[in-house]
């Protein structure tokens, strides 16, 4: 039974109701093409019969949206990953007192040793996400007006690396590319052949997050990111060799792969710092860094505009001539007004002897016309060399 009711949900029924009819009535079918001019050629409009004209599509999020423009959010990101290490690290030591309640008396999630663990899927999500984020850096860090030489192409070689780390953390190829190495090489170096797979990481990753830094320098945080990220991976290869023993109490597998997996968080952290700073930088929000040269050439300006002000604001007197006859019509065009320039009398209590009829070259008449070519240029004239005399002194 159906029990008729007012409110919200029936004036939307009688809309979505009278929406096709509408339609039908002005010839708006879901066949019916409609045309409009854009850029001097016709657009054809196709409207669904389900989602109509479909401009709702336009207020959609972008792809760029996915990164954070506010500061606490990305600490928020940075905050959950390194819990979510250390939680994983804490499981990981608890893990022999844990298997011991499991029917196998194993517990390979929360070894850390193993491909299948869930230390090694975070740092497979976490690379995945920070070479995402790389493309979406590459897609605006290209429409940067003064990077002639193409230098945005580093952000796609950077997202190939992060992706390559991150397929490398479930297939390990690194142990793949020691084999081969040592293969054609027949020498195995140490550390039975990882020798092989480090450098040449360290000449193909670490030469990529090189060039990358370079470019990431107008940003500090993200600059900073990416440096202690490179530390924590040199944590990690020192703990692989056991050089670290003596510093850290623990066990060396924890700290040789939580240095791993805080060094992929903070890569990823680096790239949603420096992608929050280049979509800030094209939008204009960000406070515009003045050179040295074009600080003091300001200052200079402004001191001039003070000492200019000063001389405006003395107490000078004015009048125009007297009785001068009128110029020809020829000649009145390119002929400055005359003035008489009186000096004002000194008030009461002064030495009289200090009034003195000042030049005209010694101040800036303070009257309501225009300065004649004369006056503006021993106004330069002064304003530069009292300027030298500045420079000589400072």
């Amino acid at each position: 039974m159906y029990f008729r009711r007012t409110g919200p949900l029936d004036d939307r029924r009688r809309r979505v109701l009278s929406d096709p009819l509408l339609a039908s009535a002005l010839g708006l079918g879901s066949r019916t093409a409609r045309y409009r001019r854009s850029s001097g050629r016709q657009v054809r409009l196709l409207r669904s019969e389900n989602y109509g004209d479909a401009e709702f599509l336009e207020d959609q999020a972008r792809l760029i949206d996915l990164i954070p423009l506010r500061g606490y959010t990305v600490f928020f990101v940075f905050a959950a990953g390194v819990l979510a290490v250390a939680g994983l690290l804490v499981l990981h030591a608890w893990m022999p007192r844990l298997a011991a309640w499991m029917p196998s008396g194993r517990l390979a999630a929360f070894d850390l040793d193993s491909p299948r663990s869930l230390g090694t899927w975070f740092s497979t999500l976490v690379l995945a996400a920070a070479a995402f984020a790389a493309v979406l850096v590459f897609s605006v860090r290209r429409y940067k007006i003064d990077d002639y030489h193409g230098h945005y192409h580093v952000w796609l070689w950077a997202s190939l690396c992060w992706l390559y780390m991150s397929v490398e953390q479930t297939t390990c190829l690194r142990e793949a590319i020691a084999d081969l190495l040592i293969a054609v090489s027949g020498a195995r170096l140490f550390a039975e052949g990882a020798a092989w797979w480090m450098i040449l990481y360290s000449f193909l990753i670490g030469g990529v997050a090189m060039r990358l830094l370079i470019d990431m320098r107008s940003c500090t945080s993200s600059s900073t990111a990416l440096v202690a990220a490179a530390a924590c991976y040199v944590v990690a290869v020192l703990a692989r060799f056991g050089l670290v023993q003596e510093f850290f109490w623990g066990e060396p597998a924890a700290l040789r792969h939580g240095a791993v997996m805080f060094g992929n968080l903070l890569v990823f952290t680096a790239m949603l710092l420096h992608g929050r700073h280049v979509i800030l930088d094209a939008l204009g929000l960000l406070p515009r860094s003045e050179a040295p040269t074009e600080l003091l050439r300001r200052g200079a300006q402004i001191a001039e505009a003070a000492q200019l002000l000063t001389a405006c604001s003395r107490a000078v007197k004015v009048h125009p001539a007297h009785r001068v006859p009128r110029p020809a019509p020829s000649t009145s065009s390119g002929t400055p007004q005359q003035v008489t320039v009186v000096v004002a009398p000194t008030p009461q209590g002064s030495n009289p002897n200090a009034a003195k009829p000042a030049a005209a070259s010694d101040f800036i008449p303070s009257v309501a016309r225009k300065l004649t070519k004369e006056e503006r240029k021993r106004l330069r004239e002064r304003l530069e060399r009292e300027r030298r005399q500045r420079e000589a002194l400072g």
